[in-house]
């Protein structure tokens, strides 16, 4: 599997648990969070190289997308931008934890 259709099937699968995101906001969570698996790192150059390698793509021009993700509104490039509201997100991802959990006890 190449790693564009990775990214577009972890994308589908980030969209499906996380439906308020956008479009962009989960095509690039799914990107820096792939990127992350593929890396074995969350270190945003490991991630931008590999991501990099495996789209095709400049490292820097992945490591700016993925690096934006978190900016306010107002500190990212281009046109209209959306700045994520983190605090919507911690509902759906507990939730979505919470559904690979097994047994009774929660750390």
């Amino acid at each position: 599997m190449s790693c564009q259709s990775a990214v577009y099937q972890w994308t589908e699968v980030v969209t499906t648990h996380m439906p308020h995101l956008s479009k962009p906001q989960a095509a690039v969570l799914a990107l820096g969070s792939r990127g992350m698996v593929l890396a074995r790192s969350c270190a945003l150059t490991a991630v931008s190289l590999c991501l990099a390698v495996g789209l095709d793509r400049k490292a820097n021009t992945v490591r700016q997308q993925v690096r934006e993700f978190c900016y306010e509104a107002k500190a990212k490039r281009g046109g209209p931008r959306q700045e994520l509201a983190v605090e919507r997100c911690f509902a759906p991802l507990l939730a979505w934890v919470l559904s690979w959990w097994e047994g009774n006890q929660l750390a």
